[in-house]
Protein backbone atom coordinates (compact mmCIF):
# COMPACT_ATOMS: atom_id res chain seq x y z
CA UNK A 1 0.00 0.00 0.00
CA UNK A 2 3.10 2.63 0.31
CA UNK A 3 4.49 1.89 -2.97
CA UNK A 4 0.63 2.24 -4.62
CA UNK A 5 0.74 5.88 -2.63
CA UNK A 6 4.45 6.39 -3.93
CA UNK A 7 3.79 5.60 -7.06
CA UNK A 8 0.63 7.99 -7.28
CA UNK A 9 2.24 10.47 -5.75
CA UNK A 10 5.24 10.79 -8.20
CA UNK A 11 2.74 10.55 -11.14
CA UNK A 12 0.85 13.75 -9.75
CA UNK A 13 4.23 14.99 -9.21
CA UNK A 14 5.48 14.91 -12.86
CA UNK A 15 2.11 16.11 -13.96
CA UNK A 16 2.74 19.04 -12.13
CA UNK A 17 6.09 19.65 -13.46
CA UNK A 18 5.26 19.56 -16.56
CA UNK A 19 2.04 22.02 -16.15
CA UNK A 20 4.41 24.29 -14.60
CA UNK A 21 7.13 23.94 -17.91
CA UNK A 22 3.82 24.68 -20.01
CA UNK A 23 2.66 27.60 -18.19
CA UNK A 24 6.46 28.90 -17.71
CA UNK A 25 6.99 28.41 -21.52
CA UNK A 26 4.10 29.77 -22.41
CA UNK A 27 5.47 33.17 -20.25
CA UNK A 28 8.51 32.97 -21.60
CA UNK A 29 6.87 33.51 -25.02
CA UNK A 30 4.53 35.71 -24.15
CA UNK A 31 7.10 37.97 -22.99
CA UNK A 32 9.99 37.20 -25.09
CA UNK A 33 9.14 35.69 -28.32
CA UNK A 34 10.19 36.78 -31.54
CA UNK A 35 9.19 36.41 -35.20
CA UNK A 36 11.43 33.63 -35.94
CA UNK A 37 9.61 31.84 -33.20
CA UNK A 38 6.07 32.74 -34.77
CA UNK A 39 7.39 31.07 -37.57
CA UNK A 40 8.62 27.87 -35.78
CA UNK A 41 5.49 27.54 -34.00
CA UNK A 42 3.09 27.56 -37.04
CA UNK A 43 5.59 24.92 -38.39
CA UNK A 44 4.72 22.68 -35.86
CA UNK A 45 2.71 20.21 -36.79
CA UNK A 46 3.27 16.82 -35.46
CA UNK A 47 0.25 15.00 -35.06
CA UNK A 48 1.81 12.62 -32.51
CA UNK A 49 2.96 15.49 -30.23
CA UNK A 50 0.48 16.28 -27.60
CA UNK A 51 -1.75 19.71 -27.68
CA UNK A 52 -0.35 20.60 -24.65
CA UNK A 53 2.93 20.28 -25.34
CA UNK A 54 2.34 22.63 -28.76
CA UNK A 55 3.69 25.99 -28.41
CA UNK A 56 1.32 28.08 -30.36
CA UNK A 57 2.82 31.53 -30.60
CA UNK A 58 0.72 34.42 -32.74
CA UNK A 59 2.63 37.19 -31.71
CA UNK A 60 5.87 38.43 -30.68
CA UNK A 61 6.95 39.02 -26.75
CA UNK A 62 5.57 41.74 -25.02
CA UNK A 63 9.12 42.57 -23.93
CA UNK A 64 9.78 43.51 -27.82
CA UNK A 65 6.38 45.27 -28.67
CA UNK A 66 7.21 47.66 -25.43
CA UNK A 67 10.56 48.16 -27.68
CA UNK A 68 9.68 48.77 -30.81
CA UNK A 69 6.77 51.51 -29.16
CA UNK A 70 9.48 52.75 -27.66
CA UNK A 71 11.66 53.25 -30.83
CA UNK A 72 8.01 54.26 -32.48
CA UNK A 73 7.70 56.75 -29.87
CA UNK A 74 10.98 58.20 -30.24
CA UNK A 75 11.25 58.49 -34.21
CA UNK A 76 7.11 60.30 -33.36
CA UNK A 77 8.91 62.69 -30.92
CA UNK A 78 11.52 63.06 -33.58
CA UNK A 79 9.00 63.92 -36.14
CA UNK A 80 7.00 66.24 -33.70
CA UNK A 81 10.48 68.08 -32.29
CA UNK A 82 11.15 68.66 -36.25
CA UNK A 83 7.80 69.99 -36.92
CA UNK A 84 7.98 72.60 -33.66
CA UNK A 85 11.12 73.87 -34.86
CA UNK A 86 9.57 74.65 -38.05
CA UNK A 87 6.71 76.28 -36.75
CA UNK A 88 9.06 78.43 -34.41
CA UNK A 89 11.30 79.24 -37.47
CA UNK A 90 8.40 80.30 -39.66
CA UNK A 91 6.63 82.09 -36.59
CA UNK A 92 9.86 83.98 -35.83
CA UNK A 93 10.54 84.80 -39.49
CA UNK A 94 6.75 86.01 -39.82
CA UNK A 95 7.17 88.10 -37.07
CA UNK A 96 10.55 89.82 -38.18
CA UNK A 97 8.89 90.10 -41.47
CA UNK A 98 5.96 91.97 -39.33
CA UNK A 99 7.67 94.41 -37.55
CA UNK A 100 9.95 95.03 -40.32
CA UNK A 101 6.21 96.17 -42.34
CA UNK A 102 5.22 97.70 -39.20
CA UNK A 103 8.11 99.75 -38.65
CA UNK A 104 8.29 100.87 -42.59
CA UNK A 105 4.56 101.66 -42.37
CA UNK A 106 5.19 103.77 -39.15
CA UNK A 107 7.86 106.11 -40.65
CA UNK A 108 5.83 106.63 -43.83
CA UNK A 109 3.10 107.76 -41.11
CA UNK A 110 5.59 109.63 -39.65
CA UNK A 111 6.54 111.44 -42.53
CA UNK A 112 3.12 112.24 -43.58
CA UNK A 113 2.37 113.66 -39.90
CA UNK A 114 5.56 115.71 -40.69
CA UNK A 115 4.41 116.86 -44.01
CA UNK A 116 1.26 118.18 -42.80
CA UNK A 117 2.91 119.43 -39.50
CA UNK A 118 4.84 121.79 -42.20
CA UNK A 119 1.97 122.44 -44.25
CA UNK A 120 -0.23 123.11 -40.97
CA UNK A 121 2.34 125.90 -39.97
CA UNK A 122 3.02 127.82 -43.27
CA UNK A 123 -0.67 128.22 -42.96
CA UNK A 124 -0.57 129.34 -39.25
CA UNK A 125 1.60 131.89 -40.26
CA UNK A 126 -0.47 132.97 -42.91
CA UNK A 127 -3.50 132.80 -40.56
CA UNK A 128 -1.52 135.12 -38.36
CA UNK A 129 -0.60 137.42 -40.60
CA UNK A 130 -4.14 138.24 -41.49
CA UNK A 131 -5.44 138.58 -38.29
CA UNK A 132 -3.06 140.67 -37.47
CA UNK A 133 -4.01 142.87 -40.50
CA UNK A 134 -7.47 142.36 -39.68
CA UNK A 135 -7.43 143.46 -36.02
CA UNK A 136 -5.46 146.71 -37.08
CA UNK A 137 -8.06 147.43 -39.35
CA UNK A 138 -10.74 146.70 -36.73
CA UNK A 139 -8.78 148.96 -34.55
CA UNK A 140 -8.40 151.71 -36.61
CA UNK A 141 -12.29 151.56 -37.26
CA UNK A 142 -12.94 151.78 -33.65
CA UNK A 143 -11.08 154.39 -33.26
CA UNK A 144 -12.79 156.24 -36.20
CA UNK A 145 -15.62 155.57 -34.21
CA UNK A 146 -14.66 157.27 -31.31
CA UNK A 147 -14.26 160.17 -33.36
CA UNK A 148 -17.70 160.05 -35.41
CA UNK A 149 -19.29 159.66 -31.62
CA UNK A 150 -17.36 162.51 -29.91
CA UNK A 151 -18.60 164.56 -32.76
CA UNK A 152 -22.19 163.78 -32.43
CA UNK A 153 -22.66 164.22 -28.95
CA UNK A 154 -20.48 167.29 -29.17
CA UNK A 155 -23.18 168.06 -31.40
CA UNK A 156 -26.27 166.65 -29.36
CA UNK A 157 -24.76 168.85 -26.96
CA UNK A 158 -25.11 172.19 -28.45
CA UNK A 159 -29.27 170.77 -29.44
CA UNK A 160 -29.75 169.93 -26.31
CA UNK A 161 -28.28 173.06 -24.74
CA UNK A 162 -30.48 175.07 -27.29
CA UNK A 163 -33.83 173.06 -26.59
CA UNK A 164 -32.83 173.39 -23.17
CA UNK A 165 -32.83 177.38 -23.51
CA UNK A 166 -36.45 177.47 -25.74
CA UNK A 167 -38.07 175.05 -23.16
CA UNK A 168 -37.10 177.14 -19.85
CA UNK A 169 -39.19 180.07 -21.69
CA UNK A 170 -42.31 177.69 -22.60
CA UNK A 171 -42.10 175.92 -18.97
CA UNK A 172 -42.02 179.60 -17.27
CA UNK A 173 -45.21 180.57 -19.99
CA UNK A 174 -46.68 177.03 -18.90
CA UNK A 175 -46.41 177.28 -15.08
CA UNK A 176 -48.21 180.41 -14.93
CA UNK A 177 -51.33 178.83 -16.95
CA UNK A 178 -51.07 176.12 -14.75
CA UNK A 179 -51.50 178.34 -11.57
CA UNK A 180 -54.29 180.14 -13.41
CA UNK A 181 -56.22 176.40 -14.29
CA UNK A 182 -55.50 175.29 -10.92
CA UNK A 183 -56.73 178.29 -9.35
CA UNK A 184 -60.22 178.01 -11.43
CA UNK A 185 -60.30 174.10 -10.70
CA UNK A 186 -59.94 174.56 -6.72
CA UNK A 187 -62.78 177.30 -7.07
CA UNK A 188 -64.85 174.84 -9.08
CA UNK A 189 -64.17 172.43 -6.33
CA UNK A 190 -65.29 174.46 -3.08
CA UNK A 191 -68.93 175.29 -5.32
CA UNK A 192 -69.40 172.06 -5.32
CA UNK A 193 -68.72 171.25 -2.00
CA UNK A 194 -71.32 173.49 -1.03
CA UNK A 195 -73.54 172.33 -3.50
CA UNK A 196 -73.38 168.74 -2.37
CA UNK A 197 -74.08 169.69 1.06
CA UNK A 198 -77.43 171.49 0.29
CA UNK A 199 -78.39 168.09 -1.43
CA UNK A 200 -76.83 165.67 1.31
CA UNK A 201 -79.45 167.68 3.75
CA UNK A 202 -82.62 167.88 1.41
CA UNK A 203 -81.70 163.56 0.98
CA UNK A 204 -81.66 163.17 4.42
CA UNK A 205 -84.86 164.64 5.44
CA UNK A 206 -86.43 162.12 3.08
CA UNK A 207 -84.08 159.20 4.33
CA UNK A 208 -85.58 160.00 8.01
CA UNK A 209 -89.06 160.50 6.78
CA UNK A 210 -88.70 156.88 4.71
CA UNK A 211 -87.08 155.13 8.03
CA UNK A 212 -89.74 156.02 10.44
CA UNK A 213 -92.29 154.73 8.16
CA UNK A 214 -90.30 151.49 8.01
CA UNK A 215 -90.40 150.86 12.19
CA UNK A 216 -94.12 151.52 11.89
CA UNK A 217 -94.62 148.80 9.78
CA UNK A 218 -92.18 146.71 11.43
CA UNK A 219 -94.21 147.26 14.70
CA UNK A 220 -97.57 146.49 13.04
CA UNK A 221 -95.91 142.95 11.42
CA UNK A 222 -94.63 142.00 14.62
CA UNK A 223 -98.04 142.19 16.28
CA UNK A 224 -99.50 140.62 13.80
CA UNK A 225 -97.24 137.34 13.86
CA UNK A 226 -97.54 137.62 17.77
CA UNK A 227 -100.86 137.13 17.31
CA UNK A 228 -101.35 134.37 14.82
CA UNK A 229 -98.14 132.53 16.67
CA UNK A 230 -100.54 132.34 19.59
CA UNK A 231 -103.78 131.43 18.02
CA UNK A 232 -101.69 128.44 16.48
CA UNK A 233 -100.33 127.59 19.84
CA UNK A 234 -103.96 127.36 21.33
CA UNK A 235 -105.40 125.59 18.29
CA UNK A 236 -102.83 123.25 18.69
CA UNK A 237 -103.24 122.39 22.13
CA UNK A 238 -107.04 122.19 21.58
CA UNK A 239 -106.39 119.36 19.42
CA UNK A 240 -103.71 117.71 21.86
CA UNK A 241 -107.02 117.90 23.98
CA UNK A 242 -109.25 116.22 21.48
CA UNK A 243 -106.34 113.24 20.96
CA UNK A 244 -105.93 112.78 24.69
CA UNK A 245 -109.97 112.32 25.09
CA UNK A 246 -109.71 110.19 22.12
CA UNK A 247 -106.70 107.85 24.08
CA UNK A 248 -108.48 107.06 26.87
CA UNK A 249 -112.00 105.89 24.72
CA UNK A 250 -109.66 103.72 23.04
CA UNK A 251 -107.85 102.19 26.21
CA UNK A 252 -111.68 101.97 27.76
CA UNK A 253 -112.59 100.12 24.95
CA UNK A 254 -109.27 97.96 24.67
CA UNK A 255 -110.00 96.79 28.57
CA UNK A 256 -113.37 96.11 28.06
CA UNK A 257 -112.73 93.59 25.15
CA UNK A 258 -110.23 92.04 27.02
CA UNK A 259 -112.48 91.24 30.04
CA UNK A 260 -115.28 90.52 27.91
CA UNK A 261 -112.82 87.84 25.95
CA UNK A 262 -111.80 86.74 29.73
CA UNK A 263 -114.95 86.28 30.81
CA UNK A 264 -115.84 84.42 27.66
CA UNK A 265 -113.20 82.20 27.98
CA UNK A 266 -114.08 81.51 31.05
CA UNK A 267 -117.43 80.41 30.55
CA UNK A 268 -115.85 78.13 27.53
CA UNK A 269 -113.77 76.37 30.54
CA UNK A 270 -116.70 75.87 32.82
CA UNK A 271 -118.93 74.85 30.13
CA UNK A 272 -115.94 72.01 28.62
CA UNK A 273 -115.37 71.03 32.55
CA UNK A 274 -119.47 70.45 32.80
CA UNK A 275 -119.58 68.47 29.15
CA UNK A 276 -116.83 66.39 30.55
CA UNK A 277 -118.02 65.51 33.81
CA UNK A 278 -121.19 64.83 31.82
CA UNK A 279 -119.27 62.38 29.59
CA UNK A 280 -117.50 61.01 32.29
CA UNK A 281 -120.67 60.31 34.17
CA UNK A 282 -122.34 58.76 31.29
CA UNK A 283 -119.19 56.63 30.14
CA UNK A 284 -119.13 54.81 33.62
CA UNK A 285 -122.78 54.52 33.25
CA UNK A 286 -122.26 53.00 29.71
CA UNK A 287 -119.75 51.21 30.82
CA UNK A 288 -121.94 49.62 34.22
CA UNK A 289 -124.42 48.25 31.75
CA UNK A 290 -121.65 46.38 30.02
CA UNK A 291 -120.11 44.81 32.89
CA UNK A 292 -123.23 43.48 34.06
CA UNK A 293 -124.27 42.07 30.98
CA UNK A 294 -121.05 40.60 30.68
CA UNK A 295 -121.57 39.05 33.88
CA UNK A 296 -124.62 37.52 33.33
CA UNK A 297 -123.52 36.56 30.18
CA UNK A 298 -120.89 34.04 30.38
CA UNK A 299 -118.24 32.52 33.25
CA UNK A 300 -114.76 31.67 33.12
CA UNK A 301 -111.93 33.30 31.74
CA UNK A 302 -113.76 34.79 28.45
CA UNK A 303 -116.10 36.59 30.70
CA UNK A 304 -112.70 37.75 32.43
CA UNK A 305 -111.08 38.99 29.53
CA UNK A 306 -114.91 41.01 28.12
CA UNK A 307 -114.38 42.79 31.39
CA UNK A 308 -110.78 43.64 31.56
CA UNK A 309 -111.75 45.39 27.79
CA UNK A 310 -114.62 46.81 28.88
CA UNK A 311 -112.56 48.57 31.83
CA UNK A 312 -109.84 49.35 30.05
CA UNK A 313 -111.83 51.38 27.18
CA UNK A 314 -113.78 53.01 29.94
CA UNK A 315 -110.32 53.46 31.13
CA UNK A 316 -108.68 54.95 27.92
CA UNK A 317 -111.97 57.32 27.61
CA UNK A 318 -111.66 58.87 30.75
CA UNK A 319 -108.53 59.84 29.95
CA UNK A 320 -109.30 61.18 26.96
CA UNK A 321 -111.57 63.41 28.49
CA UNK A 322 -109.10 64.92 31.13
CA UNK A 323 -107.01 65.20 29.03
CA UNK A 324 -108.95 66.92 26.64
CA UNK A 325 -110.17 69.36 29.61
CA UNK A 326 -106.26 69.65 30.24
CA UNK A 327 -105.62 71.08 26.62
CA UNK A 328 -108.98 73.41 26.69
CA UNK A 329 -107.86 74.42 29.92
CA UNK A 330 -104.08 75.65 28.80
CA UNK A 331 -105.18 77.14 25.18
CA UNK A 332 -107.91 79.16 27.34
CA UNK A 333 -105.14 80.11 29.83
CA UNK A 334 -103.23 81.45 26.90
CA UNK A 335 -105.69 83.41 25.19
CA UNK A 336 -106.40 85.10 28.45
CA UNK A 337 -102.49 85.34 29.20
CA UNK A 338 -102.59 87.04 25.32
CA UNK A 339 -105.77 89.14 26.07
CA UNK A 340 -104.16 90.94 29.25
CA UNK A 341 -101.05 91.31 27.22
CA UNK A 342 -102.77 92.87 24.43
CA UNK A 343 -104.87 95.20 27.06
CA UNK A 344 -101.31 96.15 28.73
CA UNK A 345 -99.32 96.70 25.31
CA UNK A 346 -102.66 99.15 24.38
CA UNK A 347 -102.32 100.63 27.86
CA UNK A 348 -98.83 101.13 27.49
CA UNK A 349 -98.86 102.57 23.99
CA UNK A 350 -101.92 104.84 25.27
CA UNK A 351 -99.36 106.27 28.06
CA UNK A 352 -96.54 106.08 25.11
CA UNK A 353 -98.84 108.63 23.09
CA UNK A 354 -100.41 110.87 25.91
CA UNK A 355 -96.66 111.57 26.70
CA UNK A 356 -96.20 112.14 22.95
CA UNK A 357 -98.88 114.19 23.35
CA UNK A 358 -97.67 115.82 26.50
CA UNK A 359 -93.90 116.16 25.42
CA UNK A 360 -95.81 117.94 21.81
CA UNK A 361 -98.07 120.32 23.94
CA UNK A 362 -95.08 121.20 25.53
CA UNK A 363 -93.26 121.57 22.65
CA UNK A 364 -96.19 124.07 21.00
CA UNK A 365 -96.26 125.86 23.99
CA UNK A 366 -91.93 126.79 24.81
CA UNK A 367 -92.08 127.22 20.76
CA UNK A 368 -94.98 129.76 20.90
CA UNK A 369 -93.09 131.15 23.99
CA UNK A 370 -89.75 131.57 21.76
CA UNK A 371 -91.61 132.97 18.69
CA UNK A 372 -93.50 135.55 20.59
CA UNK A 373 -89.79 136.92 22.22
CA UNK A 374 -87.99 136.32 18.49
CA UNK A 375 -90.75 138.63 16.84
CA UNK A 376 -90.14 140.82 20.21
CA UNK A 377 -86.30 140.42 19.79
CA UNK A 378 -86.60 141.33 16.04
CA UNK A 379 -88.89 144.27 16.61
CA UNK A 380 -86.26 145.48 18.96
CA UNK A 381 -83.72 145.03 16.98
CA UNK A 382 -85.59 146.83 14.47
CA UNK A 383 -86.03 149.73 16.70
CA UNK A 384 -82.78 149.83 17.13
CA UNK A 385 -81.67 149.38 13.58
CA UNK A 386 -84.03 152.29 12.91
CA UNK A 387 -82.72 154.21 15.51
CA UNK A 388 -79.19 154.09 14.37
CA UNK A 389 -80.18 154.42 10.65
CA UNK A 390 -81.63 158.17 12.30
CA UNK A 391 -78.51 158.55 14.00
CA UNK A 392 -76.66 157.72 10.99
CA UNK A 393 -78.27 160.17 8.90
CA UNK A 394 -78.35 162.78 11.42
CA UNK A 395 -74.14 161.85 11.64
CA UNK A 396 -74.20 161.90 7.63
CA UNK A 397 -75.61 165.16 7.84
CA UNK A 398 -72.74 166.83 9.80
CA UNK A 399 -69.69 164.61 8.70
CA UNK A 400 -71.16 166.12 5.54
CA UNK A 401 -71.15 169.76 6.53
CA UNK A 402 -67.84 168.81 8.38
CA UNK A 403 -66.35 167.59 4.78
CA UNK A 404 -68.00 170.60 3.16
CA UNK A 405 -65.93 172.83 5.85
CA UNK A 406 -62.73 170.61 4.80
CA UNK A 407 -63.17 170.63 1.39
CA UNK A 408 -63.24 174.84 1.19
CA UNK A 409 -60.27 174.44 3.63
CA UNK A 410 -58.34 172.17 1.26
CA UNK A 411 -58.81 174.30 -1.43
CA UNK A 412 -57.72 177.04 -0.09
CA UNK A 413 -54.65 175.39 0.44
CA UNK A 414 -54.25 173.84 -2.73
CA UNK A 415 -54.49 177.24 -4.26
CA UNK A 416 -51.73 178.93 -1.99
CA UNK A 417 -49.57 175.54 -2.53
CA UNK A 418 -50.18 176.08 -5.99
CA UNK A 419 -49.19 179.66 -5.96
CA UNK A 420 -45.71 178.85 -4.16
CA UNK A 421 -45.02 176.03 -6.59
CA UNK A 422 -45.39 178.35 -9.69
CA UNK A 423 -43.35 180.79 -7.88
CA UNK A 424 -40.68 178.02 -7.41
CA UNK A 425 -41.18 176.32 -10.91
CA UNK A 426 -40.13 179.42 -12.36
CA UNK A 427 -36.83 179.82 -10.27
CA UNK A 428 -35.52 176.10 -10.38
CA UNK A 429 -36.19 176.87 -14.31
CA UNK A 430 -33.51 179.68 -14.51
CA UNK A 431 -31.64 177.40 -12.04
CA UNK A 432 -31.74 174.81 -14.60
CA UNK A 433 -31.03 177.40 -17.47
CA UNK A 434 -27.73 178.24 -14.98
CA UNK A 435 -27.14 173.94 -14.68
CA UNK A 436 -27.35 172.83 -18.46
CA UNK A 437 -24.67 175.62 -19.20
CA UNK A 438 -22.22 174.49 -16.99
CA UNK A 439 -23.32 170.78 -18.09
CA UNK A 440 -22.83 171.53 -21.62
CA UNK A 441 -19.11 173.02 -20.26
CA UNK A 442 -18.20 169.78 -18.39
CA UNK A 443 -19.86 167.21 -21.14
CA UNK A 444 -17.42 168.74 -23.94
CA UNK A 445 -14.49 168.48 -21.92
CA UNK A 446 -15.17 165.16 -21.25
CA UNK A 447 -15.68 164.23 -24.74
CA UNK A 448 -12.16 165.98 -25.64
CA UNK A 449 -10.50 163.74 -23.07
CA UNK A 450 -12.36 161.06 -24.10
CA UNK A 451 -10.71 161.14 -27.83
CA UNK A 452 -7.59 161.51 -26.21
CA UNK A 453 -7.91 158.34 -23.91
CA UNK A 454 -9.46 156.74 -27.22
CA UNK A 455 -6.36 157.34 -29.46
CA UNK A 456 -3.88 156.43 -26.28
CA UNK A 457 -5.93 153.03 -26.40
CA UNK A 458 -5.73 152.17 -29.68
CA UNK A 459 -2.30 152.75 -29.82
CA UNK A 460 -2.04 150.21 -26.89
CA UNK A 461 -3.81 147.64 -28.54
CA UNK A 462 -1.67 148.25 -32.14
CA UNK A 463 0.87 147.15 -29.53
CA UNK A 464 -1.19 144.25 -28.46
CA UNK A 465 -1.92 143.03 -31.66
CA UNK A 466 1.77 142.93 -32.45
CA UNK A 467 2.79 141.12 -29.76
CA UNK A 468 -0.11 138.55 -30.09
CA UNK A 469 0.91 137.88 -33.69
CA UNK A 470 4.47 136.99 -32.58
CA UNK A 471 2.92 134.59 -30.12
CA UNK A 472 1.28 133.07 -32.08
CA UNK A 473 3.78 132.71 -34.21
CA UNK A 474 6.42 131.28 -31.68
CA UNK A 475 3.23 128.47 -30.72
CA UNK A 476 3.01 127.62 -34.35
CA UNK A 477 6.75 126.93 -34.52
CA UNK A 478 6.87 125.10 -31.35
CA UNK A 479 3.91 123.20 -32.58
CA UNK A 480 6.02 121.87 -35.74
CA UNK A 481 7.37 118.51 -35.81
CA UNK A 482 10.82 117.14 -36.27
CA UNK A 483 11.96 115.39 -39.44
CA UNK A 484 11.45 111.62 -38.53
CA UNK A 485 14.16 109.62 -38.96
CA UNK A 486 14.45 105.84 -40.06
CA UNK A 487 14.76 103.07 -36.55
CA UNK A 488 17.87 100.34 -36.66
CA UNK A 489 16.34 96.80 -38.34
CA UNK A 490 16.16 94.18 -36.25
CA UNK A 491 17.77 91.21 -36.98
CA UNK A 492 17.22 87.91 -38.49
CA UNK A 493 15.91 84.96 -35.81
CA UNK A 494 18.54 82.66 -34.73
CA UNK A 495 17.92 79.16 -36.04
CA UNK A 496 17.22 76.58 -33.48
CA UNK A 497 19.63 73.65 -32.02
CA UNK A 498 19.16 70.49 -33.11
CA UNK A 499 18.36 68.34 -29.92
CA UNK A 500 19.99 64.63 -29.17
CA UNK A 501 18.46 61.81 -29.16
CA UNK A 502 18.99 58.70 -27.36
CA UNK A 503 18.10 55.62 -28.67
CA UNK A 504 15.83 53.14 -26.39
CA UNK A 505 17.90 50.20 -24.78
CA UNK A 506 17.07 46.83 -26.42
CA UNK A 507 15.68 43.92 -24.34
CA UNK A 508 17.80 41.42 -23.05
CA UNK A 509 16.83 38.48 -23.24
CA UNK A 510 16.77 35.76 -20.29
CA UNK A 511 17.39 32.21 -19.49
CA UNK A 512 14.57 30.05 -21.06
CA UNK A 513 12.46 27.80 -18.77
CA UNK A 514 14.08 24.94 -17.93
CA UNK A 515 11.54 21.52 -16.98
CA UNK A 516 11.62 20.64 -12.90
CA UNK A 517 13.95 23.29 -12.20
CA UNK A 518 11.22 24.17 -9.07
CA UNK A 519 10.88 20.12 -8.03
CA UNK A 520 11.70 19.14 -4.50
CA UNK A 521 13.55 16.63 -3.66
CA UNK A 522 11.60 15.53 -0.61
CA UNK A 523 8.39 14.95 -2.93
CA UNK A 524 8.56 11.15 -2.73
CA UNK A 525 9.24 10.86 1.13
CA UNK A 526 6.30 13.39 1.91
CA UNK A 527 4.13 11.32 -0.86
CA UNK A 528 4.60 8.38 1.85
CA UNK A 529 4.22 10.23 4.81
CA UNK A 530 0.58 11.52 3.78
CA UNK A 531 -0.20 8.55 3.03
CA UNK A 532 0.73 6.78 6.36
CA UNK A 533 -1.07 9.70 7.38
CA UNK A 534 -3.79 9.41 5.36
CA UNK A 535 -4.03 5.80 6.60
CA UNK A 536 -4.13 6.53 10.39
CA UNK A 537 -6.75 8.64 9.90
CA UNK A 538 -8.67 6.19 7.97
CA UNK A 539 -8.35 4.24 10.95
CA UNK A 540 -8.84 6.72 13.56
CA UNK A 541 -12.45 7.51 11.66
CA UNK A 542 -13.60 3.54 11.52
CA UNK A 543 -12.46 3.62 15.10
CA UNK A 544 -14.96 6.54 15.92
CA UNK A 545 -17.90 5.04 14.05
CA UNK A 546 -17.71 1.09 15.44
CA UNK A 547 -17.44 3.47 18.66
CA UNK A 548 -20.62 5.12 17.68
CA UNK A 549 -22.11 1.47 16.62
CA UNK A 550 -22.63 3.12 12.78
CA UNK A 551 -20.33 0.26 11.44
CA UNK A 552 -19.27 -3.27 12.35
CA UNK A 553 -15.60 -4.28 13.86
CA UNK A 554 -14.52 -5.54 10.28
CA UNK A 555 -15.28 -2.15 8.68
CA UNK A 556 -10.69 -1.98 8.49
CA UNK A 557 -11.09 -1.66 4.78
CA UNK A 558 -13.23 1.66 5.03
CA UNK A 559 -10.11 3.17 6.76
CA UNK A 560 -7.93 2.28 4.38
CA UNK A 561 -9.92 3.95 2.10
CA UNK A 562 -10.05 7.20 3.46
CA UNK A 563 -6.63 6.76 4.50
CA UNK A 564 -5.48 6.63 0.64
CA UNK A 565 -7.89 9.05 -0.55
CA UNK A 566 -6.25 11.52 2.22
CA UNK A 567 -2.60 10.70 0.75
CA UNK A 568 -3.88 11.35 -2.98
CA UNK A 569 -5.43 14.27 -2.66
CA UNK A 570 -2.42 15.41 -0.36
Amino acid sequence: MGCLGGNSAAKTQNKQIEKTYEYDTKVYDFNWATQADIDASLADDDPEKPETLKNNITQIGQAWQKFEHQKEGQDIAKANDQLNKKYQMDTQNQAWKHGLAIQEFQFDKQMEAFNKSEETFGNQLGFNEAAMKLAMERERQVLDEEFTAAAFDHQELVQDLFEATGAAGFDKVSTKLGLKDTEGMLDYQKTGALTKLKQDMSGSRLATAKQQIAMTGKAGSSKFSKDITVQDAMTKEGMTTFDKYALGIDVKDAKSKADFENDLIRREISNAKAKNAFNTTEANIEALKKLGAAQASGAGRSKGKQIQIMLAEVGRQNQYNVESLIRGEKIADARAKENRRTALTSTAKSNVALDKLDLSSLDNLTRTKLQTEEIDRDLNISNQTGDLDLEGIRKGVLNAMENTNLDVKEAGRKLDTARNKAGFSMKKTDWDLTNTGSKFKTNVEIIEKQLENAAKASALNVKDITIAKIGADMRAEAARMLKPTRAPTAPKPIPLPELEWQDPLAPSKPPEPIKGAKADAGGITNALSSAASGISTGAAVAAGLKGAGMVAASANPIGLAIGLGVALFG
